[in-house]
């Protein structure tokens, strides 16, 4: 049955009653991280930087668009895990040079609500001091609402694990230009790959390159 239903082991599905049948419907599932502070320790080291290094990314923000149409094409749409919210709300050198990107509109930042709930949930569990500093983040950052299409999520699937899926596709299917992530241990490889259509980044390798 499940074949004949195109479903793989392990989907979800909601369940709705109509009259007298039984409606079943795939259902995309995003889970939330619960992060460690071993994880938290991740995220904070692919965001470092050291003296020099921050000197540079602040050269490099602080320099013109390299193309010439940069005054008439849109900035790069760059697209923000919810661990980079989390630890952007936590704060350091290197979310105050993303921001400034964003505020002399050198990139556009966007997530979606399931990367929100994500870091307020750790938030709230791992810095609840932090979470006011949150709200200043989300300032300079647009929530997407979509559900991302099947194809995308198919698509993603081939690259990261299960849980990972629904940030993949997100990023994918609003055509964000880069992922911005402190996830190395999931998303590391991704960022030696050439042949997707978005760059994967961690903070710190995103502001040493610019914003492109």
């Amino acid at each position: 049955m499940r074949r004949r239903l195109g479903l793989e082991e392990g989907d979800v599905l909601t369940v709705e009653l109509s009259g007298r049948s039984i409606v079943l419907t795939p259902a995309v599932v995003s889970p939330i991280e619960l992060y460690t502070d071993e994880r938290i320790a991740e995220f904070a080291a692919a965001a470092a930087l050291a003296p020099a290094e921050a000197e540079r990314a602040r050269g490099v923000a602080a320099a013109p668009a390299v193309s010439p149409r940069a005054s008439v094409s849109a900035p790069p749409l760059v697209f923000l895990d919810a661990n980079v919210l989390f630890s952007a709300a936590v704060g350091g050198p290197a979310f105050e040079l993303l921001l400034g990107l964003a505020r002399a509109r050198r990139v556009r930042l966007v997530t979606i609500r399931e990367c929100l709930l994500e870091a307020e949930r750790n938030l709230e569990r791992k810095r609840a001091d932090r979470r006011p500093a949150l709200a200043r983040v989300l300032a300079r950052v647009a929530i997407a609402d979509l559900e991302p299409a099947d194809e995308h999520a198919e698509w993603a699937r081939q690259l990261v694990a299960l849980d990972d899926v629904h940030v993949l596709a997100a990023a994918r299917a609003i055509l964000a230009d880069v992922l911005v992530t402190g996830d190395v241990t999931h998303f590391g490889r991704l960022r030696e790959r050439d042949d997707l259509p978005l760059r994967v980044r961690t903070p710190r390798t995103f502001l040493l390159e610019g914003p492109g």
